[in-house]
């Protein structure tokens, strides 16, 4: 039977409070008509009873937590949000001291910063910010400019294009005519050559500014990309052109200076599709990177399902519906009206590895441009045997596929058409 609350007296709630404070044995008789239990824990039978009756003692001796209800010395109370009272064991488990003011707030609304502390919102709004490029939380002290933290901000990086100016007709000369206006023979190429650098953006910034501006002038373009740290965009031009620029990229040592690649980094390859004989000829080129997949990977150096999808499983009818441009950005060849962009290769610091890959590419759409009749079209051991991948990819242009893959050539030989 439950005890009425109207036996619960102030004489009552300060005996629980003297017992809970010298650590004595609480009379049941008192105990019953105070508090009960409920869950483990022990409640105040009457909450608002029980905070006149601290009130009038002047909140001296016992507070009723905001969080799970438990009778607790006031002694052991935390402050949260500058206005509930909470018991020792949620605020242990359940929120968390700002590092700046040393104020205690709810655990689900702390903020992180760069150097692994924890902070409040207040102040993070009196004394931090978000750094656009990183993302990461600093002080104010550690902003640059352009809403960027100085790990981040390089005062030399107006060398470097945002990654988003970087359109073809703004920047880099690649506009449609640029793609269009060319034949067969005099088809254009444009490569975007993605980089990491040990020290980041800054690093990649400074070491562009100081070593790398006379390689690309009048060539290329640095651009800056958040996926990696920058990419390097070629112009529009000719395979003989485009060998001199890799030749120089070579001789320029960029992994001396900071520069890294993984497979993170791409390589991608920009063709003229003036470059193709016909649209037939476009499709074959599709559909041998795609149901070649296997080689097409070993090729690449990279198989990177998110940034550059192969269709394993790839028809004619499928790659013909391709050349119009449905399928989206992130697949393994991406048609645009006036030219095609091959997004499955590795990028490389070495301008001779760079054009193994560029080379083994273009000596596909040789053998795809072949003629209909010829009865191993679809056979691409054959392409792998045939004059035209060794008038491209030539030892002292490619090593990355004659001295380092010499079992690829092995394994294609054995393959038959798929």
């Amino acid at each position: 039977m439950k005890t009425r609350l109207d036996y619960c007296t102030r004489r009552d709630l300060l005996a629980v409070y003297r017992a809970l404070r010298d650590g004595r044995y609480i009379p049941q008789e008192i105990l019953s008509r105070v508090v009960y239990e409920y869950s483990g824990n022990i409640r105040l039978r009457d909450s608002n009873f029980a905070r006149y009756m601290i009130e009038q003692d002047q909140g001296e001796q016992l507070f009723f937590c905001e969080r799970c209800g438990k009778l607790e010395l006031r002694d052991n109370a935390t402050l949260i949000d500058d206005e509930d009272l909470w018991c020792e064991a949620c605020t242990n488990n359940y929120a968390f001291e700002c590092d700046d003011c040393g104020s205690f707030y709810r655990f689900n609304t702390r903020i992180r910063t760069a150097r692994g502390n924890y902070i409040c919102r207040g102040c993070y709004e009196n004394s931090y910010f978000t750094c656009e490029n990183c993302g990461d939380v600093y002080p104010t002290d550690h902003y640059a400019e352009d809403g960027q933290c100085q790990d981040c901000f390089s005062p030399v990086a107006h060398c470097i294009y945002d990654y988003h100016q970087t359109t073809a007709q703004k920047v880099c000369g690649w506009g449609p005519k640029e793609w269009a206006e060319h034949s067969r023979t005099s088809y254009n190429i444009g490569l975007e050559i993605e980089f990491q650098h040990t020290n980041g953006f800054k690093g990649a910034s400074e070491a562009i500014e100081e070593y790398l501006m006379p390689l690309s002038e009048g060539r290329a373009i640095w651009a800056r990309d958040s996926s990696v740290a920058v990419e390097l965009i070629t112009r529009p031009t000719n395979r003989k052109e485009l060998v001199s620029f890799l030749a120089d990229l070579t001789h320029a040592k960029l992994h001396q200076k900071g520069f890294r690649v993984n497979t993170g980094a791409g390589l991608h390859i920009n063709i003229s599709r003036s470059a193709f004989k016909n649209d037939d000829g476009a499709a074959r080129f599709d559909y041998a990177i795609n149901r070649f997949a296997s080689h097409t990977v070993a090729v690449s150096g990279r198989d990177r399902t998110d940034w550059a999808a192969l269709d394993y499983a790839r028809t004619i009818d499928r790659s013909l519906q391709a050349l119009n441009g449905y399928e989206g950005k992130y697949r393994a060849v991406r048609w645009g009206r006036d030219r095609c962009e091959i997004r499955t290769p590795q990028s490389s610091t070495l301008g001779h590895i760079l054009l193994s890959k560029v080379d083994y590419f273009l000596s596909l759409i040789e053998y795809a441009n072949l003629p209909e009749d010829i009865p191993t079209l679809w056979d691409y051991r054959a392409f792998w045997n045939s004059a035209l991948l060794p008038a491209y990819v030539r030892d002292d242009c490619a090593p990355s596929i004659h001295s380092g893959a010499a079992s690829l050539f092995s394994f294609v030989n054995n393959i038959g058409e798929r």
